[in-house]
């Protein structure tokens, strides 16, 4: 089943929704955005959350690192359907 050009319009608004806001460092726009089986791999060994509200947490907990610190250029997105 190939998408349809308006659910590419709708995957494609959350997503830059959820990229803007990690840039922005505005992890309540971004919470409700995950899903509840939500899991997150960091890139260090502490850094791996089974569940949605420890990820969010660690959201919370370092986004300084990240807002208002780094930006997003020359980005090329494709869709896949899985």
């Amino acid at each position: 089943m190939k998408l349809t050009k308006k659910q590419e319009a709708e995957i494609l608004k959350v997503y830059h929704i959820y990229w803007d806001s990690y840039l922005k460092g505005d992890v309540e726009i971004m919470h409700p955005l995950l899903a509840d089986e939500y899991t997150q791999v960091g890139s260090a060994e502490g850094e791996v959350f089974s569940n949605k509200k420890d990820a969010v947490q660690f959201l919370y907990d370092t986004i300084d690192q990240v807002a208002g610190k780094l930006e997003m250029r020359n980005r090329k997105t494709i869709l896949e359907q899985l």
